[in-house]
C-alpha cells in the first residue's frame, strides 16, 4: 500500500475579499499539490473557469493548455508516464469529458496514475435539455479505480470531506495497481465573480513523502517449485514494461540459461542471444512448436505485441504459468491461469536455481533465431519500402526515447529490432492498441523530459488523427517527429482477410490524399520531405542533429511496401 502523510490545520472557510465557492474550488489545487500534483493539462470551457482560475493562479502547479480535450488527455497520461507520477487532465461539461475516455482507457490498461477533473452542471439539471449536461459521476466504469463526486458549494463548511475527497482522490491512482481516476466537480452560477478578485488558497502542509509499500519478494510454493524443478523446458516472456537499468543489468549478470523473448515495448532486450524471435515465428508451424512450446512459462510485464506467440501458446497451454509483479497483477492473455508472485525478475531469479534445464531445449529457440538471421543477411535493404525506411532509421537511433503509432509501425520495427541499440527505450500505446493519441503521448512524454531528444515514428493515418495536439503553444522543442506516409492503412494490405474485400478501398485503407508538407506549414512545423533511400541518408544526420522540433515525412508506395514485406517475411 501507499501511504500520504498529510499534516494540515482544519480547513476553514477564510472570510476574505475572494468568495466563498471561489475559495471552496481552490482547495482541490491546495490539496492536491500537498499529495503531490505537479502538472496538469487544461482545456478551455465556460463551466470549468473557477477550475482554471484555481490551478492558473495556484503558481505551484505547472498549468498546459490543450485545446482537444481527447489529445489533452492523452498529453496528460504521457507525463504520467514520463514522470511516473500522477498527472491532471482538466475539462468543461459534457462531451468534452466523453473525449477524454481514450485516455481514460488506455491508462486502465497500462496502468498509468492519469487523474481526470471535470466540471459539471449541478445534479438537478441533468436530462433537462440543457447544454452540455450529461450523466458525468462514474462515466468511466469499469475502466475507472475510482470515482468521486466534489460536493455541490451551498455556503456550508464541508471542509473535511472536501479534504477527505481530494486525498482519496490522489492516492486512489497509485495506491496497489496504478490506473486512472475521477473527480467530478458539479457548479452552480455564478462562475465568474471571482475574476477581479485576489485569489486565497486554504493552508495544507505539504505531504513529507508518498511512500510505496515494500513487497516481500515471495517464491512459489512447493507445488509449483516441484513442476519448475522438473521441467526442463522453461521459457520467459518479457511484456510490455520499463524495468530501471539497475534491474536490467542485474538481470544481464545473472546469464540466464533459459530461452528469453523480449517484446519490442518490453525495454528488456538486453538479452540480444534471441533476436529475430519475432519474424522467426511466422515460419513455425504446429509440429514444428512441440520443439518451443514450454512446460513452463515465466512473464513479467504486461500484453504482448506478437500475435502468433499468443494464438500458439493458447492452443497448447504451459504446465504452469507463472507471472512476476510486484503488484501481485496478471491478465490471463494465454488462458493459462497464471500463478502471480509478488517479486521482480531480478529477485525471483536471483533466487531459483535452473541447474537441471534441458539444453536441447535452449538449442531449439537459439536454432530458429539463428536461421533466421542467416536468412535475413542476404535480405536486400537497398530497395526503397516503408521496411527499408524503418531499417536506416533503427540504425541512426542511439541513446534517444522512442514512441511508435500502433498498427504497422509499431510490428515494422519489431520485425527489425535486432537493429535498433539497447540504449533506445521503446514506447508504444499499447493498452487498447488505438491509432488515436500516439503523438498527444509522445508530446506528453517529450515536454516532461526536456534531457533527452524523443522520437516518435507515426503512420499518416495515426498522425491525422490526431494532429490537433500540434496547436498546443508550448510545444517540445525535443521531439523529432517522422511520419512514415503510404497514403492511407496499409496494414490492411498485408492481413488476410481485409485484403480481399471488395470494399477494401476506401473503407479499410482510408486514402486521404493530403499534402503533409501543408499540414506541417498550417502548423508551423519545421518540415523536410522524402522518396528515395539516398534522400533518406541525406537528411537523417541533419534531421536528429538540428535543434527544435522537427516533422520528417517518407513516402512510400503501399503496393511495394507489401511485396518488399512479403519477401522479407519469407
Amino acid at each position: 500500500m501507499y501511504q500520504l502523510r498529510y499534516f494540515w490545520p482544519k480547513f476553514i472557510l477564510l472570510q476574505a475579499q475572494l468568495n466563498k465557492f471561489q475559495f471552496h474550488i481552490n482547495t482541490i489545487p491546495a490539496a492536491l499539490y500537498a499529495s503531490g500534483l505537479r502538472q496538469v493539462v487544461i482545456s478551455p470551457g465556460s463551466r470549468n473557469a473557477p477550475l482554471i482560475m484555481a490551478f492558473a493562479r495556484f503558481n505551484k502547479i505547472k498549468c498546459l493548455s490543450v485545446l482537444d480535450e481527447r489529445s489533452a488527455a492523452f498529453v496528460a497520461l504521457g507525463i504520467a508516464k514520463q514522470t511516473a507520477r500522477p498527472c491532471a487532465a482538466i475539462c468543461t461539461s459534457g462531451s468534452a469529458l466523453a473525449n477524454f475516455y481514450p485516455a481514460v482507457l488506455e491508462a486502465h490498461y497500462m496502468q498509468v496514475p492519469l487523474l481526470i477533473i471535470s466540471a459539471d452542471r449541478p445534479p438537478e439539471m441533468i436530462d433537462r435539455w440543457d447544454g452540455q449536461t450529461i450523466h458525468q459521476y462514474n462515466l468511466f466504469h469499469p475502466h475507472i479505480k475510482a470515482s468521486f463526486q466534489y460536493p455541490l458549494f451551498d455556503g456550508i463548511d464541508q471542509s473535511d470531506a472536501v479534504l477527505d475527497i481530494c486525498n482519496d482522490f490522489y492516492k486512489s491512482a497509485i495506491i496497489g495497481v496504478n490506473g486512472p481516476v475521477h473527480l467530478n466537480v458539479p457548479m452552480d452560477e455564478p462562475l465568474y465573480e471571482a475574476v477581479s478578485e485576489t485569489f486565497e488558497y486554504p493552508v495544507i502542509s505539504e505531504s513529507r513523502s508518498v511512500i510505496a509499500e515494500k513487497h516481500e519478494s515471495q517464491t512459489l510454493d512447493s507445488k509449483h517449485l516441484e513442476i519448475l524443478n522438473q521441467s526442463g523446458k522453461i521459457l520467459y516472456l518479457t511484456g510490455t514494461q520499463n524495468l530501471s537499468d539497475d534491474e536490467l543489468l542485474h538481470l544481464n549478470e545473472l546469464n540466464l540459461k533459459i530461452p528469453v523473448l523480449a517484446d519490442i515495448t518490453s525495454n528488456n532486450r538486453v538479452f540480444n542471444e534471441f533476436n529475430h524471435w519475432e519474424i522467426a515465428l511466422n515460419s513455425v508451424d504446429e509440429s514444428y512448436w512441440q520443439r518451443l512450446k514450454p512446460d513452463v512459462l515465466i512473464s513479467s510485464g504486461k500484453m504482448l505485441l506478437n500475435k502468433k506467440l499468443k494464438q500458439l501458446l493458447r492452443q497448447s497451454p504451459p504446465k504452469l504459468h507463472v507471472h512476476l509483479d510486484p503488484n501481485g497483477y496478471c491478465a490471463d492473455t494465454f488462458f493459462s491461469h497464471p500463478v502471480v508472485v509478488k517479486t521482480t525478475p531480478r529477485d525471483f531469479f536471483s533466487r531459483i536455481h535452473l541447474d537441471h534445464l534441458q539444453s536441447e531445449y535452449f538449442d531449439n529457440w537459439m536454432a530458429l533465431c539463428t536461421r533466421r538471421s542467416d536468412k535475413e543477411q542476404t535480405f536486400n535493404f537497398n530497395v526503397w519500402s516503408e521496411l527499408t525506411a524503418i531499417y536506416y532509421i533503427l540504425k541512426n537511433l542511439k541513446n534517444q526515447i522512442l514512441h511508435l503509432s500502433n498498427s504497422m509501425t509499431v510490428r515494422n520495427v519489431a520485425y527489425l529490432a535486432q537493429y535498433l541499440s539497447h540504449s533506445v527505450k521503446v514506447y508504444c500505446n499499447r493498452g487498447v492498441s488505438g491509432i488515436d493519441g500516439c503523438s498527444s503521448t509522445a508530446v506528453g512524454m517529450a515536454l516532461a523530459d526536456s534531457n533527452n531528444q524523443h522520437v516518435l515514428i507515426t503512420g499518416d493515418l495515426a498522425f491525422l488523427y490526431d494532429i490537433n495536439v500540434f496547436l498546443m503553444n508550448e510545444r517540445p522543442s525535443n521531439l523529432k517527429i517522422i511520419v512514415m506516409n503510404n497514403n492511407g492503412g496499409g496494414i490492411f494490405r498485408l492481413i488476410d482477410g481485409p485484403s480481399k474485400m471488395r470494399e477494401l478501398d476506401p473503407f479499410m485503407i482510408t486514402p486521404h490524399n493530403k499534402n503533409i508538407g501543408d499540414i506541417a506549414q498550417a502548423y508551423d512545423i519545421p518540415f523536410s520531405s522524402v522518396d528515395t533511400l539516398e534522400g533518406l541518408k541525406d537528411e537523417l544526420k541533419d534531421f536528429f542533429e538540428n535543434p527544435g522540433m522537427q516533422l520528417l515525412e517518407i513516402k512510400t508506395n503501399q503496393i511495394i511496401n507489401n511485396q518488399i514485406f512479403n519477401q522479407f517475411k519469407q
